[in-house]
């Protein structure tokens, strides 16, 4: 944060008044721009929220568990291992950039180009944008603070960096309903909601003619949320129609560009249970591609890396007509170090999850190698996170009261979301991190040659 004077709890402040909890996902990024003259830097952070998801989704690994949840047996046998290295082709290496704790997320992102990142990643809470409605016309009314309008931000400055985007407009976050005010306990099939949520699709279209989108996601790990046959019944309802709606609205606001992939993102568990695949694969007939949020765990501890192989071919078994988007995918290093955690250090944790930097290296290795087995099946993976958060940034994240409060969180969820990052919080590497970039370069990913640049 050194470049323009603010420290984290300022930044918070400046974009999220009264420090209220943030429920928007924490993609934290700078942004340089150029004055009117186009010479002076000008440097701004801004943060959008990425851990949100995460925890919740360990807390609901850990619920189903406990639960007894439908079985995810084998679907399909999993191609054998070292198959050959294949080529990257048309496949897109997506690194979900956050910042070390120095906040220098420039460098981290430009860092994430000389590995060949192509995409990049932004989620956006429906009823952060969609704030009220105007008493006058019935109409919504829009965020439109400057220094927090992401999608005006990220059209400034991913197309001249040379970056695609994955777009997630979240309906529902995990276990929460993202409506606006007004609308918290309206169905989603009211036809009422679903006008709305079109109005917010007109609304996002129009603020992006410049970005190369890779996908849209609707929804973001909704089986979370969707707990219900009554929930699945409505969402099934809405997302057919908002998903057709969108598809059309972008091409015809952008008939130059590619036609829009649509997809509602799940988690790879939700997709496998015996209980709700049926549903997942009736909500998707209504998808191009189909969203998967990927971490393998299971009651706490992460699953061997020989794992991945047999997942994605069981997902892909489900889906033999359309291809898998990954939009987020992860695992945990756990506390395999004292330098690389104080808090290790100082006696005041223990590594619970059975995980290392080892196992963490090894799970980038199986990933890549499932990808290269079904190339032509799964067009992107988007690696998450690039760096640790730091002991506050999970204490705040944990403690906050839209994701339970937490006083005293299992040993194990902390470790999970503190130890995900490819690099430390000190922007040092894992072994994890100079995998991903041996391994993207075996398969023909390079520098792109391109830094963050805006506008």
């Amino acid at each position: 944060m050194a470049e323009s004077g603010l420290s984290r709890p300022d930044i918070r402040q400046k974009i999220d008044p009264g420090h209220r909890p943030v429920r928007t996902r924490k993609l934290q990024w700078s942004v340089n721009r150029l004055s009117a003259g186009g010479t002076k830097p000008i440097t701004e952070h801004v943060w959008v929220s990425l851990m949100d998801r995460l925890k919740i989704l360990f807390l609901a690994a850990l619920m189903l568990q406990g639960c007894g949840g439908g079985a995810s047996a084998p679907m399909s046998p999993a191609p054998p291992a070292g198959s050959g290295v294949v080529p990257k082709g048309n496949r897109l290496l997506e690194i979900q950039v956050s910042e070390p704790a120095s906040g220098d997320f420039t460098g981290a992102f430009n860092l994430a180009q000389t590995v060949g990142m192509q995409s990049a990643s932004l989620a956006l809470d429906w009823n952060d944008i969609d704030i009220g409605t105007d008493n006058l016309s019935g109409l919504p009314i829009y965020a439109n603070d400057p220094e927090t309008d992401f999608l005006a931000i990220a059209n400034g400055c991913y197309p001249n960096s040379g970056t695609k985007l994955s777009l997630l407009l979240r309906s529902i976050t995990t276990l929460t309903k993202m409506a606006p005010p007004g609308f918290e306990n309206v169905a989603f099939d009211d036809p009422a909601m679903i006008a709305r949520f079109e109005l917010f699709i007109d609304h996002v279209f129009g603020k992006i003619p410049d970005l190369d989108i890779t996908a849209l996601a609707i929804g973001s790990e909704v089986d979370l949320y969707l707990l219900d046959a009554n929930l699945r019944q409505e969402y099934l309802v809405f997302y057919e129609q908002v998903s057709a709606y969108a598809r059309d609205a972008y091409a015809q606001m952008y008939p130059a560009k590619p036609p829009l992939s649509v997809a509602v993102e799940a988690t790879h568990k939700g997709l496998l249970d015996a209980v709700t695949r049926s549903y997942y694969q009736q909500l998707n007939t209504f998808s191009d591609v189909i969203g998967v949020s990927y971490y393998p765990l299971s009651g706490g501890l992460v699953e061997d890396p020989s794992i991945v192989a047999q997942d994605f071919a069981d997902m892909l078994a489900l889906y033999p007509n359309q291809n898998l988007h990954f939009f987020q995918l992860g695992y945990p290093s756990g506390y395999y170090s004292t330098s690389a955690y104080p808090e290790y250090a100082a006696g005041q944790v223990t590594p619970v999850i059975n995980s290392s930097d080892v196992l963490q290296s090894q799970f980038i290795e199986a990933v890549f190698s499932a990808w290269d087995a079904n190339a032509s099946r799964i067009d992107l993976i988007g690696f998450t996170w690039m760096h640790d958060e730091t002991e506050a940034d999970v204490a705040a994240t944990i403690a906050n009261p839209a994701f339970g409060g937490l006083q005293n969180p299992p040993p194990d969820f902390v470790e999970f979301l503190r130890t995900l990052g490819l690099r430390t919080e000190a922007a040092m590497d894992k072994p994890a991190w100079s995998t991903l970039a041996t391994e993207a370069a075996a398969r023909g990913w390079s520098d792109t040659g391109m830094t963050l640049t805006c506008q």
